[in-house]
């Protein structure tokens, strides 16, 4: 069967015939192995023919069986052969037809697949050239196939240049065949794939190189909230492995450093049109800033959450309006950031700014508390401002329970300060009358779940005047008062109820302990 070109062979087979029964020979090897002195020989006796052919089809059909052989039985050198003459035959076409990318798709992805260092594959010289030769469906399919490899457990991290530049360049094409017609679900697997390829990428002790890479990222991948989420993470994880590389001691380069990878979160959020998702990598940027000892940056990074929230609660006629479009979880996420906010706040520096004071961010939360559509019936806002009582709590104390490194908080900045104090005191008595009013009024659902809601958040309440509050006439008053209301909408073996009311006891007796108002 030595057919030079298109004929037929000396036994009247056409080439097609012969190309079949070389695959189906290859095929056969591939599942029962030849003896090891033949096995290189085999495949020479084979490729002095199939070399020879001008037919890429037939040429492929042959070549993509025979480089399974080649990945079982023979070393990375006659691998390397096959390949340039792969490429060498594929060069040589004006043009290659989808049908001939299915092989060539076909034996890059058996040698992918052999090979789990990907800077092993990246080390075969004409592997890549044969990627570049792809184009239109099979380039996609090639892509997301490659995403797919790197995204496995088997890749932990990609740290070589040349195959941290392959890959993205995977990404970059997969990411560019999403338009608006594409479907959710592609938009999806696509946007996990590339997450999971930026997270694996490692510069080692290079953070700035790691920073630059983000930067690019973000720019490629810019339709894609998913991953520009997760840039976020991995410049607020540069900001954290920086300070532990310092020990906690920042000189001028690394706080320069931290400055910029803030600078790119406080970028790249606004990218993230999902409100509830965009305050929370707002504050969680905040938070990291402080850890770093930048207090300014950690102050505009709250003030865009805060804005955030405003935008979008502008312009909308009604709450329900407002609640639709941030999501059906937006009250119970709102929340969640309402307490991590108000936690933070409480090591977090007031502004030096006269016009703004020791307690701007706490009025600039409650003004947007107060414009938020909490859901009628429901205890979300009650536990909003009883959060922000919980915060006036933790600051009237002389001394904060701990403190950040290289920051001076509230309880050093204004220490001794009779005007915070008195600040302090109005704007805590103004939270708890608020409150107060709250749990007054009558429940609107006539539920027993709502009625059961309500008592525990007036046990709630109590409970936080106990752990903030002297204990006044006034203030005993007050405790009483929401426990004997809570008494009234709670089961008499109700275990929180009992719980209380024995605090209660413990609180009256134990007058002029407290470090309270």
């Amino acid at each position: 069967a030595h057919s030079h070109g298109g004929g037929a062979g000396a036994a009247g087979l056409s080439l097609a015939d012969v190309a079949a029964c070389f695959r189906t020979l290859g095929e056969k090897l591939c599942v029962h192995a030849p003896p090891p002195e033949m096995q290189l020989q085999l495949v020479n006796e084979v490729w002095k023919v199939v070399a020879k052919w001008k037919d890429l089809d037939d040429y492929l059909k042959v070549a993509d069986i025979f480089v399974e052989y080649t990945l079982l039985y023979l070393k990375r050198a006659e691998l390397d052969l096959l390949l340039r003459d792969i490429h060498t035959h594929i060069s040589g076409m004006d043009k290659i037809e989808v049908s001939q990318l299915w092989y060539l798709e076909s034996l890059v992805f058996r040698i992918m697949e052999r090979y789990k260092d990907m800077t092993e594959v990246m080390g075969l010289d004409y592997l890549m050239p044969i990627v570049d030769f792809f184009h239109g469906e099979v380039r996609l399919s090639v892509a997301r196939r490659l995403l797919r490899v790197v995204s496995t457990p088997d890749v932990t991290t990609i740290s070589d240049p040349v195959v941290m530049h392959f890959v993205f360049e995977q990404a970059r094409v997969a990411h560019d065949s999403l338009d608006s017609m594409s479907a959710d679900s592609d938009r999806k697997s696509i946007s996990v794939l590339i997450t999971k390829f930026v997270q694996k990428v490692d510069f080692g002790r290079d953070f700035e190189q790691h920073l630059n890479f983000l930067v690019d990222a973000r720019r490629a991948f810019s339709r894609m909230e998913v991953v520009q989420e997760m840039l976020v993470h991995l410049s607020n994880r540069l900001c954290i492995r920086t300070l532990e590389m310092a020990r906690g001691k920042m000189n001028r380069r690394t706080t320069a450093f931290v400055k910029a990878c803030v600078a790119y979160s406080q970028v790249t959020i606004p990218s993230i049109l999902d409100t509830m998702k965009q305050i929370k990598l707002y504050l969680v940027a905040a938070q990291v800033a402080l850890q770093n000892a930048l207090p300014q940056q950690a102050e505009a990074l709250l003030r865009s959450s805060l804005a955030a929230v405003a935008e979008a609660l502008m312009g909308e006629e009604s709450g329900r309006k407002v609640l639709a479009r941030l999501g059906p979880e937006s009250e119970h996420q709102f929340l969640e950031f309402v307490n991590s906010f108000a936690s933070f706040l409480v090591v977090m520096p007031g502004s030096p700014e006269p016009k703004k004071g020791p307690f701007y961010l706490i009025k600039g939360l409650l003004k947007v508390l107060d414009d938020f559509p909490w859901a009628q019936g429901g205890d979300g806002q009650v536990r909003a401002y009883t959060a922000l009582v919980l915060l006036m709590a933790a600051l009237v104390q002389e001394k904060l329970v701990y403190h950040i490194p290289g920051v001076e908080s509230n309880d050093v900045m204004y220490a001794g300060d009779p005007e915070y104090q008195e600040e302090l005191i109005e704007l805590t008595h103004s939270l708890v009358k608020r409150v107060v009013a709250m749990l007054s009024q009558e429940v609107v659902s006539s539920s027993t779940e709502a009625i059961r809601l309500r008592g525990a958040r007036l046990l709630d309440m109590s409970s936080v005047v106990m752990i903030g509050c002297d204990c006044t006439p006034e203030m005993t008053s007050l405790v009483r008062g929401l426990i004997a209301h809570a008494a009234r909408l709670l089961p008499e073996h109700e275990g929180y109820l009992g719980s209380t009311k024995i605090m209660a006891e413990r609180w009256e007796a134990n007058v002029g302990l407290q470090d309270g108002l």
